[in-house]
């Protein structure tokens, strides 16, 4: 009987790598979006303004994005896990793609639903409207597949790539520190919030705020799988918030 021949693990990457995947893959996102906007909106005849306020566009655009970046990470994931797995085994993604106990889970909603009261008290004291750029993409004709890819699709790849790919790396790289993982949190969540350009300063806090709390999620339950939920919980949350408001 032949035994299975366990193949040495890769060394962790170093700090300097892991920094530069961090800002690459942040980047390759507004980057991305960027060209996707501007190349759709050229198919259909708009300048990249119209364009960048047009339902149809932009939510091809987050499709598009959403697809190129998260099927090369993915495949690097699987076959990089699939080195260190015994021969003949069915790998499983090192981004923690696994189901959890629901009673962390629900300490993480609470969590989440904490943080949400806070932080529309805040909004509200301040007179601040963070969802005003929604206002002329809604009028399109193509909403409902803006609100489905918003509150579906946005959540599921932007977790893929911050809390998967670059949480990991981050706190590979930081493995011989006792913060590691608060060091893989602060700068996934950092770079989490970086990315919503449509927001000002003190939206971006607390999206950082809520990358934190994502990355918690992430550790408590072991699972890529919360955090993704409860990304889309608070997508379709606001997204509710906003389309009664709307509708008043």
């Amino acid at each position: 009987m032949t035994k299975s021949i366990m193949k040495k693990p890769s060394p962790p990457p170093s700090k300097i790598y892991a920094l530069i995947l961090c800002v690459l893959l942040s980047v390759a996102i507004l980057v991305a979006q960027t060209l996707f906007v501007w190349g759709f909106g050229r198919a259909f005849g708009l300048t990249v303004f119209q364009a960048s306020e047009n339902s149809l566009v932009v939510s091809l655009s987050l499709m598009a994005t959403a697809l190129c970046l998260t099927a090369p990470i993915i495949a690097v994931f699987w076959l990089k896990n699939a080195r260190t797995k015994p021969c003949g085994t069915v790998a499983h993604l090192q981004m923690a793609v696994r189901r959890f106990a629901w009673r962390d889970f629900g300490w993480c909603v609470l969590l989440l639903g904490l943080y949400l009261v806070i932080s529309e008290t805040l909004t509200r004291k301040l007179n601040r409207n963070p969802t005003d750029f929604m206002d002329t993409l809604m009028d399109g004709s193509w909403r409902g597949l803006l609100v489905v890819v918003v509150v579906f699709m946005a959540p599921i790849y932007e977790e893929i790539v911050f809390r998967g790919a670059i949480f990991n790396t981050l706190k590979n790289a930081w493995q011989t520190s006792r913060h590691a993982t608060i060091i893989a949190s602060v700068l996934s969540s950092l770079a989490f919030a970086v990315i919503h350009l449509q927001y000002e300063l003190l939206e971006m806090s607390m999206v950082f705020g809520l990358g934190l709390i994502f990355c918690y999620a992430k550790v408590r339950t072991g699972s890529l799988i919360a955090p993704i939920l409860l990304h889309i919980m608070n997508n379709g949350l606001a997204m509710l918030v906003y389309l009664l408001q709307r509708s008043a």
